[in-house]
């Protein structure tokens, strides 16, 4: 359900633990659903790969690499929100 759409909403807490190394991708579905002219989406599939080659990148460049493969792989213009954040988990 997308977060704060609906003010009465309920919403269940989960807990994650992150240890250093740990790496945090949040996307909206813009990023999975866009489709190329033959209706073919971008997927998890596609999204997956990216995270493994981009492994050893730094958040901000993964983010970068994300929406150049995003805008790369679309026909048209975006009809959704396509955003990401990425955050990497380190000691200090």
């Amino acid at each position: 359900m997308p977060l704060g759409l609906w003010q009465d909403s309920d919403f269940n807490l989960h807990e994650l633990e992150f240890v250093p190394g740990d790496r945090l991708l949040l996307i909206t579905d813009g990023i999975v659903e866009v489709s190329r002219q033959n209706g073919e989406v971008f997927g998890e599939g596609r999204l997956m790969e990216l995270l493994q080659r981009t492994a050893r990148e730094r958040p901000s460049e993964v983010v970068r690499m994300l929406a150049r493969a995003v805008v790369e792989h679309r026909a048209t213009p975006l009809l959704d929100d396509a955003t990401a954040v990425c955050i990497d988990y380190r000691r200090r």
